[in-house]
């Protein structure tokens, strides 16, 4: 078994760390730069989403365009209803996905929201539908989406609609 020390002076460990701060600084800036491109891209579509205006058919639609879906025609249904002031273990489930996209429903409860739900011909990754395997839904506020989710009928699967990474 071998032991080994050593004495440094405080001058001698400053600098070791500043050459360490020097070296990650380096490392760091020859990276590419992914992460922040990503989040470039992000805010983007992210102002790209809340300047269009969902009060209309078309500006919904877009704002399905512009995640990636297409979906056809008129919503298949429309709803007007209340976000309810206190939340049973449905909605809370329902709140914890539309979380996980960057939305919560508890800022809006007791307002009154409409919903706008599409049959989906197309998915993000461009595969065709041709069945009604898919609706989106779209739940708006003021001409703000304030919840959005993708569903299976007859399965009562959710899914995130807006990908959030």
């Amino acid at each position: 078994m071998f032991v080994y020390s050593f004495k440094a002076s405080s001058v001698k460990i400053i600098g070791f760390l500043c050459l360490c701060l020097v070296a990650a600084a380096a490392v760091v800036s020859l990276m590419p730069g992914a992460g922040a491109y990503l989040n470039v891209n992000k805010i983007e579509i992210s102002k790209t989403l809340s300047s269009i205006d969902v009060k209309s058919e078309e500006g919904r639609k877009e704002y399905l365009s512009t995640l990636g879906f297409e979906v056809e025609g008129e919503p298949v249904s429309t709803s007007g209803e209340r976000i309810p002031k206190v939340f049973d273990s449905v909605m809370e489930k329902y709140n914890s996905l539309q979380r996980s996209q960057g939305f919560d429903l508890e800022r809006y409860t007791g307002k009154k929201v409409s919903g706008y739900t599409y049959k989906v011909t197309s998915l993000p990754d461009g595969t065709k539908l041709s069945d009604d395997r898919y609706l989106a839904t779209l739940v708006v506020f003021k001409n703000k989406v304030v919840a959005a989710d993708l569903c299976c009928p007859g399965r009562d699967e959710y899914y995130p609609l807006v990908r959030v990474s």
